[in-house]
């Protein structure tokens, strides 16, 4: 059979152009048929277009939140740093390492949670203490190895987003490692709780130490203990994401941490690794791009046929490029409804 041109109308050509195809659109591909074959070699063809770069691209920064990092709001007077070229190119050195790992180098895409380097411009660089790159373009760099500094979780962007403006949040970001990355919906506080951290009575506190007193209270107890242990083993990051020691009280920061079913951390590298190797990383990946893709939720909680798409991706060695053809000639996209 002749293989259209990717101008025709397929499902991969609507879902990996960034739409949504209609009923009628759908009965016209079954009119004139696309076998698997067919499809898949669509598919690989599709993906060397750059509409397929971008539109990916544009997954990972709604998921992740990337797209809100340039109107994060910073107590400026405590962090002059935060200006707005440094908070764009926060958001530019994330999308770049999905971009390197997804297809410069066509990897395993869970080493976005682990990944020792960056791309940095030299505003960047000297929000991490790395020494000017030269130039006007955005360079590859290792990260100060004292740091721990590593992955998606050790960039500026997340840190930034998921922060106070004065202060760091680690509710705030294990609230988006359990939500984005583990799919695990955490419920929010009951009507009539009190939010508010403890103030400080008499004798200074680390923000994790008053947190853990938060934690006592039998109303925040759940939910705080799925988010905050999380978080404490990046609060060296500071409100912006650069590196820090001590708090601005002075206390040193007790950084090492343990999460119950996932391991001990101290560190973005540390975390990263454990995520790295969490089977619910992967799956909860798929899981997003299949809603994105499809533009509703899966009919049930255990879809057999994305759990079949989890198996395909891990058995492949976790390769996007891989889990995108296998999306888009799987089942699954035959079940598309009139969009809504």
């Amino acid at each position: 059979r002749q293989l259209r041109p990717p101008e025709q109308l397929t499902r991969t050509t609507l879902f990996l152009a960034g739409r949504i195809p209609t009923l009628a659109e759908l009965e016209q591909v079954e009119a004139e048929g696309l076998d698997a074959e067919a499809a898949e070699a669509l598919a690989w063809a599709l993906l060397e277009r750059p509409e397929a770069r971008r539109n990916l691209g544009d997954f990972f920064d709604e998921l992740y939140r990337l797209r809100e990092v340039e109107g994060v709001a910073k107590d400026l007077e405590l962090h002059p740093e935060f200006t707005p070229t440094l908070a764009a190119s926060m958001r530019a050195e994330t999308l770049r390492l999905i971009e390197d790992i997804v297809w410069d180098r066509d990897e395993d895409v869970m080493s976005m949670l682990d990944a020792p380097y960056g791309w940095v411009d030299a505003e960047l660089a000297a929000h991490y203490g790395l020494a000017d790159p030269g130039g006007l373009d955005r360079v590859r760099v290792e990260y100060p190895p004292e740091q721990g500094r590593a992955g998606i979780l050790g960039q500026a962007a997340f840190l930034s987003r998921h922060a106070h403006p004065a202060k760091t949040s680690p509710t705030r970001r294990g609230l988006f490692i359990q939500t984005k990355l583990l799919c695990f919906d955490v419920p929010p506080p009951p009507p009539g709780v009190d939010t508010s951290i403890p103030e400080d009575d008499g004798e200074p506190k680390t923000l994790r130490e008053k947190l853990q007193v938060h934690m006592e209270s039998s109303d925040c107890r759940f939910c705080h203990s799925l988010m905050d242990p999380l978080g404490f083993g990046l609060e060296n990051y500071g409100p912006t994401g650069a590196w820090r020691t001590h708090e601005p009280n002075g206390l040193p920061i007790d950084p090492q941490t343990e999460v119950s079913g996932l391991g001990s951390y101290a560190n973005a590298a540390g975390l990263g690794s454990l995520l790295r190797e969490e089977p619910r990383v992967s799956g909860c990946l798929v899981r997003n791009l299949a809603r994105h893709g499809l533009g509703q939720i899966e009919d049930e909680p255990q879809d057999p046929s994305v759990d079949y798409l989890n198996e395909t991706f891990i058995d492949q060695g976790r390769h996007l490029q891989e889990l995108l053809v296998a999306m888009v000639t799987s089942k699954l996209f035959t079940r598309v409804g009139e969009a809504k």
